[in-house]
């Protein structure tokens, strides 16, 4: 791989515009240079497109034609990737600026997936302390089942094994999930043991707005776990299940709240 690869930075938004400004300045703060920004508009109305074409030509924009669910649009943006990494990043988090430099550094043939420690901010910026998952060591499977270390905006993708692979487009919120557990199957992932990113958390997330459909998507993608002969003999069934009594249990949890 080249010394300075190019890095495809893909930003999906729809109605966006309260933190964008300041999730794309991170990108042009970056210490690494060699990036574009795909960034792919999920058929806003608000004043995203104005912030987005302020910018100069390392960001190109592209508009939908209609609101698709979020991991469709994801990899209508990677399709439009040059760059021979991919990053992500989420139109209200912020990266620090050396996270593309220290990932770079770390990518290989043999970890084609990077990912890096992340904290978590509200609508003011400000530091939420909470216990974050610990990074993955060993059998990754098993261990991104019982906790995800991983951010989307913390991550740093081979591009040929993004296409390749893509997200499954029924998802619009477990979609990043989906692909790391598929991917860890097969490939191992290095990590950058330092804050890189921090995630933006406020009552407008879909991660929020959408919280009822989780159990809908966690049990899309247990069913399909149990029907892979690939993922039981990786993981085994036993995994799976305690998976599944977590999802369930949560789900309840959330209904007498």
């Amino acid at each position: 791989m080249k010394s300075e690869p190019l890095v495809s930075i893909v930003m999906n938004c729809l109605n966006c515009n309260e933190f964008l400004r300041a999730s794309i300045d991170s990108i042009y703060e970056q210490t690494y240079n060699n990036w574009e920004i795909i960034f792919w508009d999920n058929a806003s109305c608000d004043d995203s497109f104005e912030i987005a074409q302020s910018y100069n030509s390392k960001l190109i924009y592209f508009k939908a034609d209609k609101t698709v669910p979020l991991y469709e649009a994801r990899n209508y943006a990677v399709e439009q990737c040059n760059g021979e990494l991919v990053a992500f990043l989420d139109c209200d988090d912020i990266w620090i600026n050396t996270k593309l430099e220290k990932q770079v550094k770390k990518i290989s043939e043999f970890t084609p997936l990077v990912y890096s420690k992340f904290k978590f901010i509200d609508e003011n910026s400000q530091e939420i302390l909470t216990r974050l998952p610990n990074p993955l060591i060993n059998e990754i499977s098993s261990q991104l089942l019982i906790n995800n270390p991983i951010s989307i905006s913390g991550v740093l993708i081979d591009a040929q094994l993004l296409k390749k692979e893509k997200f499954n487009k029924i998802y619009n919120l477990l979609g990043d999930f989906e692909l790391w557990f598929r991917l860890s199957l097969t490939y191992d992932f290095a990590f950058v043991d330092e804050v890189l990113e921090f995630s933006r958390q406020h009552p407008n997330t879909t991660t929020l707005i959408s919280k009822k459909n989780w159990i809908k998507e966690q049990r899309i993608f247990y069913k399909g776990f149990l029907n892979s002969n690939h993922a039981r003999k990786k993981v085994g069934t036993m995994e799976i299940f305690r998976y599944i009594l977590k999802c369930e249990l949560l789900a309840i949890i959330s209904l007498v709240r």
